[in-house]
């Protein structure tokens, strides 16, 4: 069950950030100086089940656990940005992600 909400957390927390990426995107479309749109709030509101989420998971896991699914948001945000928004894989996002896996196997040990 951990595992199931673990990996849940990290794909709400992927899409909350596409999310507000797409929202950003749309709001420079608008007038004003903020711009609340679907994509927003949807994003905010995924944030917030993405905080209860981790409050219940920080009930039965240790905090050394909970950084590392933490830490796996920014690979599951890079590859919801290569299929939602169609952006490019570039060698510095490459080099940047097996930083992030380095450090959460090295962190593991």
């Amino acid at each position: 069950m951990i595992i199931l909400v673990s990996a849940l957390l990290i794909l709400i927390n992927s899409l909350a950030q596409i999310l507000l990426k797409v929202g950003a995107v749309k709001g420079k479309k608008g007038k004003g100086i903020v711009s609340i749109n679907l994509p927003i709030v949807t994003g905010y509101m995924f944030f917030l089940v993405s905080t209860v989420l981790s409050v219940y998971l920080l009930k039965f896991m240790a905090l050394k656990n909970f950084t590392l699914i933490i830490a796996l948001n920014y690979l599951g945000t890079l590859l919801f940005s290569y299929i939602f928004l169609k952006e490019r894989f570039t060698r510095q996002k490459f080099i940047a992600s097996l930083f992030i896996i380095a450090g959460v196997i090295i962190f593991n040990l």
